[in-house]
């Protein structure tokens, strides 16, 4: 059993402009303050969202902000943060790891306890969005890496149990469409 801090997952802002820049990134700087979105510092980007139609995209920083502690009274590791727009929410965890796989493992565990804790605690506001996904994004692997049958069944598992779809992508551009 999870408990945070914070029980709404949409009021965290945190000074995030709506984006509808054409390309944008996102930075995690890893000096225990929240990801945030940025248009003007390309070379600090971990993930470039792609926004040809230049929606207004809704960056919500979680990992950091959102504190989630378990039954044995550790703090939960929670992913980087959401992109919402029209009716698409989705999650991010930022990476600047090389090819060793515990990164992908623990990236996808960050993932899995977001999406237990928002489910958890924001019903409603889930209602809103029919497209799910999780995106996992490496700065020094930026071309899509193929997820293997055991990370989709895996995500495929969740969302039955969860009730919702979940699609997970490994990438570090997140397409906005």
């Amino acid at each position: 059993m999870m408990t945070s801090t914070t029980s709404n997952f949409f009021i965290l802002q945190i000074n995030e402009p709506t984006r509808s820049d054409k390309l944008f990134g996102l930075c995690d700087d890893e000096d225990n303050l929240p990801a945030y979105s940025d248009n003007r510092q390309p070379e600090k980007w971990i993930a470039i969202a792609d926004n040809p139609n230049e929606c207004g995209v809704q960056f919500y920083p979680i990992d950091n902000v959102v504190i989630c502690v378990n039954g044995n009274n550790q703090q939960e590791s929670l992913c980087d943060g959401m992109l919402t727009f029209d009716d698409r929410l989705f999650l991010v965890e930022l990476k600047e790891r090389g090819r060793k796989q515990d990164w992908r493992s623990k990236a996808k565990h960050q993932l899995i306890n977001t999406i237990k804790l928002l489910i958890e605690h924001n019903p409603q506001e889930l209602q809103h969005y029919s497209v799910f996904k999780a995106y996992i994004c490496n700065k020094t692997l930026p071309k899509f890496e193929e997820t293997t049958i055991a990370e989709k069944n895996e995500f495929r598992e969740l969302s039955k149990q969860l009730g919702i779809r979940i699609r997970l992508d490994i990438q570090a551009t997140i397409h906005i469409k």
